[in-house]
């Protein structure tokens, strides 16, 4: 009998809203930069009140949660189009350096869908622009 296929854990958007049940992923520096947090922390309704007084959570920190697929207006029918749109801005992430410690890495759709190189990519991606910024 042939062995069972392990099935994957469902992936993960590291683009996600600030929502209860959310993973915290980073705090986005100064230099627009997401500086990641050593261990994932679940948000609840009270962190984000708290957060969202200065404006949209998302303007300062990276969240993460269940990649919605279909549901999302960045599916484009087979991938996550968020990381392809920022390619042209933030490069293609080809290179060898090693990897930021990411807590959802195993589970993260752009890293199914493009490997390493999205990680590369990944802490320059803001889900939430300020207006001072854009």
């Amino acid at each position: 009998m042939p062995p069972k296929k392990k099935r994957q854990p469902p992936a993960v958007c590291p683009s996600a809203r600030a929502e209860p049940g959310a993973t915290l992923l980073g705090v986005i520096g100064v230099d627009g930069q997401v500086a990641y947090l050593k261990t994932a922390i679940e948000v609840d309704q009270d962190f984000i009140d708290e957060v969202g007084k200065d404006g949209p959570p998302e303007e300062r920190y990276r969240f993460a949660g269940r990649c919605v697929e279909g549901k999302c207006m960045q599916w484009d029918g087979a991938r996550c189009g968020v990381i392809d749109s920022v390619v042209p801005y933030l490069g293609n992430g080809e290179g060898d350096g090693s990897l930021q410690p990411c807590s959802i890495r195993s589970a993260c759709r752009w890293f199914r869908q493009d490997g390493p190189s999205s990680c590369r990519i990944c802490p320059g991606v803001i889900t939430e622009i300020p207006a001072a910024r854009a």
